[in-house]
């Protein structure tokens, strides 16, 4: 279960596809986009997990490894809003 930056909450895989690594020790980044060559910067929400071996990265929001479009997914859920009374 990772809460993105907005609070929401995403039950993604656990383990790294890649190697096998816990996500659970990887950190929530923002990702870095660009428009132009030679001009980047960061998006406003921290949703990407980043895996703590070889920062394969995660879209908590799709499962997406958005490092490495061949790699595995991660598998995601629907998100949970924080203030929910249960989560199902």
């Amino acid at each position: 279960m990772v809460c993105s930056a907005v609070g929401e909450y995403h039950a993604i895989r656990g383990i790294c596809p890649h190697q096998g690594a816990l996500l659970g020790r990887g950190h929530l980044w923002s990702l870095t986009v660009s428009e132009e060559p030679g001009v980047y910067g960061l998006a406003e929400k921290a949703e990407i997990l980043r895996c703590p071996w070889h920062s394969f990265d995660y879209d908590v929001k799709t499962g997406r490894c958005v490092s490495d479009p061949g790699c595995a997914s991660g598998r995601t859920r629907s998100p949970w809003k924080t203030g929910a009374s249960s989560l199902t």
